[in-house]
């Protein structure tokens, strides 16, 4: 069992949001950025939101979304709805799991920045907002 697999068994919040804020190794931060929303660590949200927003590797940012989303604090709405908005090629995968985020979070001020991500160029961030949208306007939302 990995050190990181510890803390997540341990509940050691305070560990794994120490190694997702200081780690070098890219993969490592990714397991450190995925395991609080796990053990649903309110304390990890404002590190999650940074390191969505400013981690270098796409994969850490990917699981510090679908962590926020697990984690369920209302203070991830807004950096998710940035993170819709970032129009890199290689963010697509950031921009469908901030969708599905944000669909898990249900926030009404969601709706407008998830409905402007339905003409995406990815067709996979397009499924994701349809989704979120119905998840947050009930299931009609899905069908159109």
């Amino acid at each position: 069992m990995s050190t990181l697999e510890i803390m997540r068994e341990n509940k050691d919040g305070k560990g794994l949001i120490e190694v997702l804020r200081a780690h070098s190794n890219s993969d490592v931060r990714a397991i450190a950025a995925m395991y609080p929303g796990e053990i649903a660590e309110p304390k990890a949200v404002k590190p999650l939101i940074v390191a969505l927003r400013k981690d270098d590797a796409v994969h850490v940012r990917t699981n510090a979304a679908r962590a926020l989303a697990k984690i369920g604090d209302r203070r991830a709405v807004f950096p998710l709805i940035l993170a819709l908005g970032n129009r890199h090629h290689w963010y697509g995968v950031i921009r469908k799991d901030a969708a599905a985020a944000l669909g898990t979070l249900r926030s009404p001020w969601a709706v407008l920045p998830l409905t402007v991500v339905l003409i995406d160029n990815e067709r996979d961030v397009r499924k994701a907002a349809r989704e979120a949208l119905g998840n947050i306007l009930g299931r009609q939302a899905k069908k159109s």
